[in-house]
C-alpha cells in the first residue's frame, strides 16, 4: 500500500451554485481529481444562496476600464485607445476562461483569472467578485452581473454552511467538495 497524501484543500466564499474544475480557473494547471466541478444545488435550493455575495453587479466606465487594462497589459507597448472587451471562452460552470481585449493598435488575449485579478486589485475584491459573470455594454461603459465571490475551486464556505443547516454532516460536506478523497486520522 502506498502512502496517502494530504490534499490542497482550496476554498472560496461563495460559488453561486456550482464549483469549478481547477484547470478551468487557473491557467496552465493540470486537472486534479479532487478539484472537480460540483453542482452546489438541489432542485429547489442553491446551498450558498444565503451569502450576501451570491449575486453581484458592478458598473465601470469605458475609460476607467481601458486605463486599468492598458496599465496592467501595456508593459511598454503602445496600445492606443481602448476599444472593447469580449468574452472568447467560458468554462462549464459559466466562469469566463478567456477574453480578447481590443485596443486601437493591438488585440490581446487574457485569461479570466488575469482579468479578475487586474480588476479586483484595482477596484476592490467586493466590487468585482469573480470570473462568473456576464458583460452588458451600457452608455459610457460596462455593467457586469454575476454570481459568487472568489475563484470557485474546492469548498464553497457558504455552501458548506447551507449544507450543514440542511442536515449534512462534515464527511458528506467534505466528500461533496473534494470527491475522490478519503478522510483518515493521522
Amino acid at each position: 500500500m502506498g502512502q496517502s497524501k494530504i490534499i490542497d484543500a482550496f476554498y472560496h466564499s461563495c460559488c453561486g451554485g456550482a464549483t469549478s474544475n481547477n484547470e478551468d480557473v487557473w491557467k496552465g494547471s493540470e486537472p486534479i481529481p479532487y478539484l472537480r466541478e460540483q453542482d452546489d444545488s438541489n432542485s429547489q435550493y442553491d446551498f450558498c444562496q444565503q451569502s450576501p455575495d451570491y449575486e453581484g453587479r458592478f458598473k465601470i466606465g469605458k475609460r476607467e476600464l481601458g486605463d486599468i487594462l492598458a496599465e496592467r497589459l501595456g508593459q511598454g507597448q503602445i496600445l492606443g485607445a481602448f476599444w472593447d472587451l469580449k468574452i472568447k471562452e467560458r468554462a462549464p460552470a459559466e466562469r469566463v476562461k478567456k477574453f480578447i481585449v481590443l485596443f486601437e493598435n493591438k488585440s490581446l488575449d487574457i485569461s479570466g483569472e488575469e482579468f479578475y485579478l487586474m480588476l479586483g486589485k484595482s477596484v476592490g475584491w467586493h466590487r468585482f467578485k469573480s470570473t462568473r459573470f456576464f458583460i452588458h455594454k451600457i452608455k459610457g461603459g460596462y455593467y457586469f452581473t454575476g454570481r459568487e465571490l472568489g475563484h470557485g475551486v474546492g469548498l464553497c464556505q457558504w455552501g458548506a454552511k447551507g449544507r450543514a443547516e440542511k442536515g449534512h454532516n462534515y464527511k458528506e460536506i467534505l466528500y461533496h467538495y473534494f470527491p475522490n478523497t478519503e478522510i483518515e486520522r493521522r
